[in-house]
């Protein structure tokens, strides 16, 4: 009996933990990584987030856009050091390169 019940009950999986790299992420993982952002805040309900999340949840909603606020500024500084005709241009040709 305690076997079926077990069998019944909705299985909840564990999230897949993030791993972090002894590196940074290449471009590439930036480009995509934002590009699925794009205008990610229209796809949402906000009634709905705002009935669902958790006070941990939207803190750390929070804590990323903090840190991406902070990444932004950062990035835009360098930036300013790079002339503008080596901008978008791939240093290390290696980033190209796929396995077949």
């Amino acid at each position: 009996m305690k076997a079926e019940r077990r069998a019944k009950r909705k299985k909840i999986r564990k999230p897949i933990p993030i791993r972090r790299s002894d590196g940074p992420f290449p471009t590439r993982a930036f480009v995509l990584t934002w590009g699925e952002l794009t205008d990610w805040w229209e796809r949402y309900d906000l009634h709905q987030l705002a009935v669902e999340l958790t006070d941990e949840q939207i803190e750390g909603f929070h804590a990323t856009l903090d840190g991406s606020n902070t990444f932004a500024k950062q990035l835009d500084a360098a930036r300013e050091d790079v002339p503008v005709e080596e901008r978008g241009r791939v240093r290390d040709q290696r980033a190209h390169l796929r396995a077949l």
